[in-house]
């Protein structure tokens, strides 16, 4: 995958999964085994964790939204960061 194809999957993570609570997307674009590297206490492994923690902030906050700052990749690995 080139560099602009994972920064879209990054904006897409970052809008449709943590801005509109898509866990659904969550599972499209992420793996089964991901790894959190800070998880809320009590989160489960996993992509069933990562969502568990959305379902757990948009709850928290309904009408949260975020916005992509800088988002950078190298083809390998891509970052952001971002304003909630």
């Amino acid at each position: 995958m080139d560099a602009p194809q994972l920064e879209a999957m990054y904006r897409r993570w970052l809008s449709e999964v943590w801005g509109e609570g898509r866990t659904d997307v969550a599972r499209e674009l992420l793996a089964e085994d991901l790894v959190d590297h800070n998880p809320y206490p009590g989160q489960p492994p996993g992509l069933d964790g990562h969502n568990w923690a959305v379902a757990l902030v948009r709850r928290a906050f309904p009408d949260l939204r975020f916005t992509a700052d800088v988002v950078v990749s190298d083809g390998q690995f891509v970052t952001g960061r971002w304003t909630m």
